[in-house]
């Protein structure tokens, strides 16, 4: 539905103007960032930024929105498994995030999976069973909260990887919990 698509448009620009004032409230908790994290405002992102912290460079695709896929949970529980066979006891933890998380929401058809482990920062100890689980890093900003993604060959799969103190992880979730919660924001 073309106004709710608009809702969550503007719900995302007024939490994102939000954040630039350095804390947002979801649900009645409020979420900021970390004393002392490094949050870049979005205008001040430029081209030598994206070359530090984008791995192999800048790509065009296409974007695509599907309809909600009611498969997404399941691939999600399939993809969080092999995730868990790969890290074992170093995964602390994992969550289906993003508009994938959402059911009934419109959403670019790319699962999204949260992981914590001891230290994001830490690639050694986590990344390269990950790229033999099919992933590859493509993403290492250092600046907020050692945030690494990686993903998948076929690109339909990104996995953020953070620390257990890394803010983000609460708003993230608190985020996904918010749009699961109110038809009116999705």
């Amino acid at each position: 539905e073309e106004t709710g698509g608009l809702r969550l448009i503007q719900l995302v620009v007024r939490l994102l103007l939000q954040s630039r004032r350095g804390r947002r409230e979801i649900d009645g908790h409020r979420v900021r960032y970390a004393r002392g994290s490094r949050q870049r405002p979005l205008d001040a992102v430029d081209s030598g930024f994206i070359r530090r912290h984008l791995i192999g460079g800048v790509e065009q695709r296409e974007i695509v929105i599907a309809e909600y896929d009611p498969a997404w949970p399941r691939r999600y529980e399939a993809l969080a498994r092999a995730v868990r066979d790969a890290l074992g006891g170093t995964l602390l933890r994992i969550e289906h995030v993003g508009s994938t998380s959402v059911p009934g929401l419109a959403a670019k058809p790319i699962i999204d999976i949260l992981a914590v482990v001891p230290d994001s920062a830490d690639e050694d100890s986590y990344v390269p069973r990950l790229v033999a689980a099919g992933y590859a890093l493509r993403v290492r900003e250092p600046d907020f909260f050692e945030h690494r993604m990686l993903r998948t060959a076929a690109r339909d799969v990104h996995l953020h990887v953070y620390s257990p103190a890394a803010a983000e992880i609460d708003r993230v979730i608190a985020f996904r919990g918010r749009l699961r919660g109110s038809a009116e924001d999705r």
